[in-house]
């Protein structure tokens, strides 16, 4: 078996890789160029940020003006995601295999997409901890064009500008619901206003206010913790706060939450949770925009859709390859990194009892590196 499929597997592979360009929409979308050589589970990958920098006037004066250093910070991405799976051949499957049916490829195919889903939506739960949001949980969003102004345009849209979001490589990811709404929009389908007849030929919205727009079916649901009566304890947070104690309420704040306070504007998502009602302190993003008042209400958004606009530099994914399998063991292996979605898989084909096994499998991880450059758009 290994001298037979040490040189088929990479065309296997390959050939089953178009259905993980179907499951792994977000990974092409986000900075994926951090991937490392061989890793190990849990090993951290380093992601230079960037520094701010302010500009001077310059002078005819002949002083030369001081060097000013700037210290590049760095962001970690643990490998933490390591999934896979499998499925069995037995000894007259293999023989049909042999011959060039073509299962393999199409069970392939599915394994690859389980993956690849797995990876597609550990990204998306990220999008839940992105405190900037626009329109209204359990509400679908675009249901209209006046709802799409709210939604995006100076909703989603104005929020990455404020927050000075290059205006190339934004995207939007949204559920089939949201998507439904949107390609009933006149705006986006009709020809003398779109420009284009795409979107009444293909059903597809393509890059359109700034934004490519894509459909995913892996667009996660947060479920709220549904707490309530939850006021700040005492008034010691000073603009910039990025936890906040909590006292009162019923039933506890989750990771996840996105909270509004009373006074306040700015919508927060819940990063970390420490303690119970009716004493709880939790993390909060973006840091606090204006000093909260003791006794002020924390209210807890409902259950939501995670639709998410964002520029490709809201966050990072990493992946590890894999070391090399020695045949002798009774393994045949092969890495594969798609130049599509930047994802790298491993097959490995082994021999168990009285049958074959193919296993996929990889290993990832992801971070919100800069959140600020990424808005919910709540459904």
């Amino acid at each position: 078996m290994a001298n037979t499929l040490t040189a088929t597997l990479p065309k296997i592979f390959g050939q089953a890789l178009p259905t993980l360009r179907q499951s792994a929409i977000t990974p092409r979308l986000v900075n994926s160029r951090h991937s490392q050589g061989p890793g190990q589970h849990f090993k951290t990958v380093d992601i230079p940020v960037p520094q701010a920098q302010t500009a001077g006037a310059v002078t005819s004066a002949i002083t030369v003006p001081a060097n000013t250093d700037h210290t590049t910070s760095t962001v970690q991405v643990v490998l933490d995601q390591w999934y896979s799976t499998r499925f069995h051949l037995d000894d007259q499957q293999q023989t049909q295999i042999d011959a060039g049916a073509t299962f393999v490829p199409a069970q392939l195919g599915e394994a690859i997409k389980a993956v690849g889903n797995q990876i597609d939506t550990s990204l998306l739960t990220k999008g839940s901890l992105v405190g900037y949001s626009a329109g209204t949980a359990g509400t679908t969003p675009f249901a209209s064009e006046s709802t799409f102004n709210s939604n995006y345009t100076a909703g989603a849209r104005k929020i990455l500008n404020d927050n000075l979001a290059p205006s190339s490589d934004r995207f939007v990811v949204m559920d089939a619901d949201a998507e439904g709404n949107l390609v009933s929009l006149a705006k986006f389908t009709d020809a003398d206003r779109v420009g284009d007849t795409m979107g009444i030929r293909e059903g597809e919205i393509g890059r359109k206010l700034g934004s490519t727009w894509f459909l995913n079916q892996n667009v996660v649901t947060h479920t709220s913790s549904g707490s309530t009566g939850n006021l700040i304890n005492d008034a010691a947070h000073a603009v910039g706060a990025t936890d906040l104690d909590i006292d009162g309420g019923t039933g506890t704040i989750i990771v996840g939450d996105l909270i509004t306070i009373a006074g306040d504007t700015q919508t927060y998502s819940v990063t970390s949770v420490t303690g119970s009602a009716p004493a709880t302190n939790v993390g909060i993003f973006p840091a606090s925009k204006v000093a909260l008042a003791d006794d002020a209400a924390v209210t807890v958004v409902a259950s939501r859709d995670v639709n998410l606009a964002f520029h490709r530099d809201a966050f990072a994914l990493a992946f590890a390859s894999f070391a090399p399998v020695d045949p002798a063991l009774g393994v045949v292996a092969t890495s594969i990194t798609d130049p599509v979605t930047g994802v790298t898989m491993r097959l490995q084909v082994r021999r168990e009892y009285m049958q074959t096994t193919w296993e996929v499998d990889a290993l990832w991880g992801v971070k919100d590196v800069r959140p600020e450059l990424a808005c919910q758009i709540l459904g």
